[in-house]
């Protein structure tokens, strides 16, 4: 009882000298609790709207004052510091450093990084170990920060109790960051955790060999620590890897949030969960690995949403008031959280929220996009029209190209104005089922595609086989162009050997090909003296990319493409890019293509004046000529 005294004497001093920073906050609430030492349940919506990492939730009391609050299991990074030692860099392909967390270092399920870096994305593994000679991996995400203020340096795992930690920070794809300290959070509390079930929905794949599955969120900036994926499939082994997008030095990026192996063994063990940073948007993407060339089924997944609470001491008489939605105010640092660390009371008074009180109602979650200029669309040689989804006002649209700088891609409005786009920076890829005949020649099996629309954009091919049982066979694909001369030399695209043992599990071949210029495709298959490979599916994988836009319900829209002339489009939109991407988007479509038809040109009116004079010139002409001479 004394200690907690004391406690709050500390508390009342902190409430007394501490006044709420000259900020305007959109959303207020009252706390129903009573006095002494209380705590608060954050609950989903308060994470939402306010920034990530509650940096801008404050606990204010009238007139002016602020109590000091503590984030239960989240420690600040003035707190708890551990430098980083043995640094050790591998120019241009990793950097090494390592956290001696000393003798008796507790359990801890985060790390938070210090960087002083402005502007970053950092792909980082985390390693624990006893002695420093056997590791094993417990982490894996991308910490970043943006030019915006955005930032984001925490990674969650399991429970570990390792002194040594070892950071890996991936180098192969930008300069290497000046991590100098890690704040570790250590407690013996133990977080309710709740599942929060999700439904999965099939997107275009970011890469050839995985399946992709779009996660949503209903909220942004949830703690979810981790995800759990399950299959129907008896027995699998795959890798899985979550990310979130995010806009990065003018594009937009996907930061890898947690990574991991799932797996049922054949008597029925599974290990399926995946620990995850926290994400700040409510868009995550799931890859599972082809590992055999087969996607897993009926696969399903839900996150794992950690408590988190605010911990805070109420004088008597005082009204507390939960704020926050403040864009601009810097995370607050109070010393009830070193306070605690010496002890804290043995109960506290649980709190309980008002309801909402939105000061900022008429501000929208995505301001209105400006419409760009008019084009001329003469200039364009195909169009294509836009099925919006029902729901906005925010949409994507997965787009066939061949050309990975999409400058002469254009969205429009039925005035022809310019629809502003974000392109995201991955292409995604997709797989169109092929129709083919079969002919024999030789001691070849030669497999025709029928007309194959947009040939362009395929990246390889993917065949199937029905038998025999096994095989090895040398298969190569072929493009027959013709001209005025007729047909020419075939065209290699590309080759491959494709080969099944006894007993193994049918796997397709892919076959990577230079890009088609829109002659007849063939696909050769050399059977010497072995019987014919039944070729039972072929499909064609292609380059997809995506563009994020900002629509209204009563927009009609269309896709133009084809300009010579066009240059890479510069839109405003990149300005709220990061709003856009944290907002739920909905799948357009594209509707069939056909050739843009130039309007029939208008007669100016000064044609007809002309005509007209020279009518009446010619009668008064023939009037002359034909008048009787006298």
């Amino acid at each position: 009882m004394k200690h907690s005294r004391q406690l709050a004497c500390v508390i009342l001093c902190a409430t007394a000298l501490g006044a709420a920073e000259p900020a305007t906050y959109r959303f207020h609430r009252t706390i129903d609790v009573l006095p002494g030492w209380c705590e608060l349940e954050v609950p989903d919506d308060v994470f939402e709207a306010a920034r990530p990492g509650l940096a801008d939730v404050r606990i204010s009391v009238a007139p002016g004052g602020e109590i000091p609050y503590a984030k239960s299991g989240v420690l600040p990074p003035s707190t708890l510091k551990i430098p980083l030692v043995d640094v050790e860099r591998t120019p241009k392909v990793e950097t090494t450093a390592l956290a001696d967390r000393g003798a008796a270092p507790g359990w801890a399920d985060a790390i938070e990084i210090d960087v002083p870096d402005p502007e970053f994305i950092k792909p980082t593994t985390i390693e624990a170990s006893l002695d420093r000679v056997t590791w094993a991996q417990i982490a894996r995400g991308s910490i970043f920060a943006t030019a915006s203020g955005t930032r984001m340096t925490r990674l969650s795992f399991a429970p570990n109790d390792r002194r040594y930690w070892r950071l890996r920070f991936d180098d192969r794809n930008g300069a290497p960051i000046r991590a100098t300290h890690v704040a570790v959070g250590q407690s013996g509390e133990k977080h309710d955790r709740r599942p929060l079930p999700l439904t999965l929905k099939e997107e275009a794949d970011a890469d050839l060999s995985v399946s992709t599955y779009a996660i949503a969120l209903p909220h942004a900036n949830l703690p979810v620590v981790e995800v759990r994926v399950r299959a129907e499939d008896a027995a699998f082994v795959r890798r899985a890897r979550v990310f979130e997008r995010v806009w990065f030095r003018d594009e937009v990026s996907r930061r890898l949030l947690g990574e991991g192996e799932i797996a049922r063994t054949a008597d029925g063990r599974e290990r399926t969960s995946i620990a995850l940073s926290e994400p700040t948007s409510k868009s995550l993407e799931l890859d599972i690995e082809r590992s055999t060339g087969l996607s897993l089924h009926g696969v399903t997944a839900e996150v794992v949403v950690e408590s988190r609470l605010l911990r805070f001491y109420v004088p008597k008489g005082a009204v507390p008031e939960l704020i926050y939605g403040s864009p601009a105010v810097r995370p607050p640092l109070y010393d009830i959280t070193a306070a605690l660390q010496q002890g804290r009371p043995s109960t506290f008074n649980r709190a309980k929220l008002g309801p909402v009180i939105d000061e900022g109602t008429s501000d929208p979650p995505v301001p209105e996009v400006a419409r760009g200029g008019l084009i001329e669309r003469a200039a364009w040689k195909t169009e294509q029209p836009i099925v919006l989804p029902p729901r906005g006002p925010i949409a994507y649209l997965d787009v066939e190209t061949g050309s990975d700088a999409l400058r002469d891609v254009r969205i429009v409005d039925r005035a022809t104005r310019q629809v502003p786009y974000i392109v995201e920076a991955e292409p995604r890829h997709q797989r169109v089922a092929l129709t083919f005949r079969s002919e024999r020649a030789g001691d070849e099996t030669v497999l025709y595609l029928a007309s194959v629309e947009r040939a362009q954009t395929i990246d390889a091919l993917e065949l199937d086989a029905s038998s025999p049982e096994y095989f090895s066979r040398e298969v190569s694909v072929v493009e027959q162009i013709a001209d005025h001369r007729g047909k020419t030399a075939p065209r290699p695209l590309g080759a491959a050997r494709w080969v099944r043992a006894a007993g193994e599990r049918p796997v397709p071949l892919r076959v990577a090909i230079s890009r088609p210029s829109g002659g007849e495709l063939a696909v050769h298959i050399v059977d010497a003296n072995n019987a014919p490979l039944v070729v039972s599916n072929i499909a064609a994988a292609v380059t997809l990319r995506r563009l994020n836009f900002v629509f209204a319900r009563e927009d009609e829209l269309r896709l133009l493409s084809g300009s010579d002339s066009a240059l890479q489009p510069t839109y405003d939109l990149a300005l709220i890019a990061e709003r856009v991407l944290s907002s739920p988007a909905e799948p357009a479509t594209l509707g069939p293509a056909h050739p843009v038809t130039a309007p029939p040109k208008s007669t100016p009116p000064w044609f007809w004046v002309f005509v007209f004079a020279a009518a009446l010139i010619l009668l008064l002409t023939l009037a002359r000529t034909l008048k009787p001479a006298r």
